[in-house]
């Protein structure tokens, strides 16, 4: 069975990045600088949805592994014939941002156009990898996906996304099915989203998604202080503390987000305040994203850009070591787990950048 999904376009307004200040626009005093980042139309896109009875191992997704135990889990058959199953064990990572933005949009996405073709609703089953995070399974149990963990091969009616055409070819970074279904991330959880805002309990509209243990900010404490002058209340995620439902509850309702580059941001897609205002009024929502200046990729500036909310970036020092390493080492991702370090004064321009957000910055330029 073979059935084509349509991926809607959109456009990446205008933005700025207001990068750590730097002697290299004036050799006398050091300025922070603000890196224009050019409008992008993402044109839309055609997927096909493969439905056939076999094995998992006809997909060819296994990855080499000197594991002898998950070898040895790998000779072993589970039967789960009449069931739909989605092998997720090879996607991008195990990443819960990825999961929320690329692998369950896929099967949700799946799940409706079966239960249309056949005329019933129906379950598609998630594979994941043996022993997954609990963060993992709670994304998945909170948005109505059953879950097998297991390296086993697995028989049933097998679910896959191919036959991708891109208009988009020359951005190899996101020619994958899930990366380009970007697009319709806002109708796939419009259900899931009015959700949570009818439940949710009363939280800041200002907060302040920081991290722990990865891609920390090194002078945290004193960003976090201009922060909360700023009205600013500060989260961690990837601690546990919180519930996945509550992580999303909390961004759901936020008018404003400085966030770290992470998973934290995905949750953008289950926040309304962008969307229930007209399409190029920004002021809705409004999100300034901090990262280091050895690693940026621009997934959160397109979520922003589908929830219609306004988008500016804050990137931190430039070191010799992160130069030699990117520039001359070509290494993309030495330098996503490193701490970083943001200037306070960069952070405050990017802050009154945010808060003149409005119409007009789609039609005047940032």
């Amino acid at each position: 069975m073979e059935i084509k999904i349509q991926v809607n376009s959109y456009t990446i307004p205008n933005g700025i990045t207001f990068a750590h200040s730097t002697r290299m626009a004036d050799s006398w005093t050091s300025h922070s600088e603000c890196i224009i980042m050019p409008e992008k139309e993402v044109g839309s896109n055609e997927l096909s949805v493969n439905v056939f009875e076999g094995n998992t191992d006809q997909l060819r997704l296994e990855r080499p592994t000197k594991n002898p135990i998950r070898l040895l889990h790998r000779y072993r058959n589970l039967d789960m014939n009449g069931k739909f199953i989605f092998d997720a064990r090879y996607e991008i990572d195990t990443n819960v941002g990825h999961y929320i933005v690329d692998t369950i949009p896929k099967i949700l996405t799946v799940k409706e156009c079966l239960s249309k073709k056949i005329g019933r609703e129906v379950d598609i089953y998630a594979i994941l990898r043996e022993q997954p995070r609990k963060m993992a399974l709670d994304v998945f149990e909170a948005l109505g996906i059953p879950v097998i963990a297991t390296e086993a091969n697995i028989r049933g009616s097998i679910v896959s996304m191919t036959g991708i055409k891109t208009k988009e070819s020359e951005d190899k970074r996101i020619d994958d099915g899930g990366a380009l279904m970007v697009g319709n991330l806002k109708d796939i959880y419009s259900n899931f989203r009015k959700k949570l805002i009818a439940n949710r309990a009363t939280e800041s509209e200002k907060i302040f998604i920081s991290r722990k243990f990865t891609r920390t900010i090194e002078n945290e404490s004193e960003i976090n202080g201009i922060l909360s002058d700023h009205g600013f209340k500060r989260y961690y995620f990837e601690t546990g503390e919180l519930s996945i439902q509550e992580q999303w509850q909390i961004v759901s309702q936020a008018k404003e987000i400085v966030a770290i580059h992470g998973a934290g941001m995905s949750p953008l897609i289950f926040n309304m305040n962008g969307i229930m205002r007209e399409s190029g009024d920004l002021s809705g929502l409004r999100v300034i994203e901090l990262y280091g200046a050895g690693y940026f990729v621009d997934w959160n500036r397109r979520l922003a850009a589908v929830m219609n909310a306004h988008w500016c970036g804050v990137r931190g020092k430039i070191t010799p070591q992160i130069v030699r390493d990117l520039d001359d080492g070509k290494g993309g991702r030495i330098h996503e787990s490193s701490s970083f370090r943001i200037d306070p004064n960069t952070l405050k321009l990017a802050l009154k950048h945010s808060a003149s957000a409005s119409y007009y910055d789609r039609r005047n330029g940032v």
